[in-house]
């Protein structure tokens, strides 16, 4: 249990937390906590979770959910630590409105470099192009929507990832030939996959989006949902941002995508492992 463990005879105590982790004080006070996001089955909309499945779960939960929030506000306002960081302005934003604390942001490391970049992988071969969304098929993260559109379209989709909707979406789309889904890949498939593209698609609303850069890495732009920490990462060379999916249609048909492909792999930079220790150790 979190709440006995004793860290006291640590120098500095980092934690990383998505949930409760960050609500304990483990007997140290220099402790320095990044917040990835506030607990989602708290904090995010019922469409953004499996509780979204059921109305009867919906309704069973909620009073849970009320009690579990004072639980996770009174708690956390409680705990000593040097710094709080977010991983993101979306998650700063976040952490401000939920919990009246304001924190720093730190984005997470990427690393821009080495195994899996533009010059190691050959591009899958896909004639006229393709559009690529890497993810897990999970409801919240919009893949139907992008499949909708694609549905009435003669352009081709490669959909990479596993997950529980999976299924259900290549029976759904089993009669448009212009849809793939190619299930779990290995990583050096996926990025071959992502540099072969004309554009990856992302329609999340995510706390940051790591397979973003993953993208601009290798000199393919994103088109993204205009929402959360997409909205840091994107910029006038490495891809565009869309408002609505209603208007994705139009998008894609006059899209051209960028041949300024160093401008386009340089912009990841920001997000670099080098500018993480930066900012991170200077704190310290």
């Amino acid at each position: 249990n979190l709440f006995f463990l004793d860290l006291s005879n640590y120098e500095k105590v980092i934690v990383l937390s998505s949930g409760f982790e960050k609500n304990y004080n483990y007997n140290n006070d220099n402790k320095d906590i990044f917040i990835l996001t506030p607990p989602r089955y708290l904090w995010d909309s019922f469409e953004n979770n499996n509780l979204n499945k059921s109305k009867g779960l919906r309704i069973i939960s909620q009073p849970i959910r009320i009690l579990h929030r004072l639980i996770d506000v009174s708690t956390f306002r409680k705990v000593n630590a040097k710094n709080i960081y977010s991983i993101s302005e979306y998650i700063k934003n976040k952490v401000s409105r939920t919990y009246k604390f304001e924190s720093i942001v730190i984005y997470p490391p990427f690393r821009a470099s080495g195994k899996g970049t533009r010059t190691e992988l050959n591009a899958k071969d896909k004639g006229d192009g393709y559009f690529v969304i890497v993810s897990r098929i999970f409801r919240y993260k919009n893949i139907h929507k992008f499949l909708e559109v694609f549905k009435g379209m003669g352009m081709k989709l490669v959909v990479v990832g596993d997950g529980p909707e999976l299924e259900e979406y290549k029976k759904s789309y089993s009669s448009s030939m212009n849809i793939e889904f190619t299930g779990f890949v290995s990583d050096d498939e996926k990025l071959s996959l992502i540099k072969g593209a004309k554009a990856m698609l992302f329609g999340a609303v995510e706390d940051f989006g790591y397979v973003i850069c993953e993208s601009i890495a290798v000199g393919t732009p994103v088109i993204a949902y205009a929402k959360g920490g997409a909205k840091e990462i994107i910029n006038k060379y490495n891809g565009l941002l869309f408002e609505s999916f209603e208007d994705l249609s139009d998008i894609l048909n006059s899209y051209t995508p960028s041949n300024d492909k160093e401008n386009i792999m340089k912009s990841v930079e920001t997000f670099s492992i080098e500018n993480f220790n930066k900012k991170f150790f200077e704190r310290i």
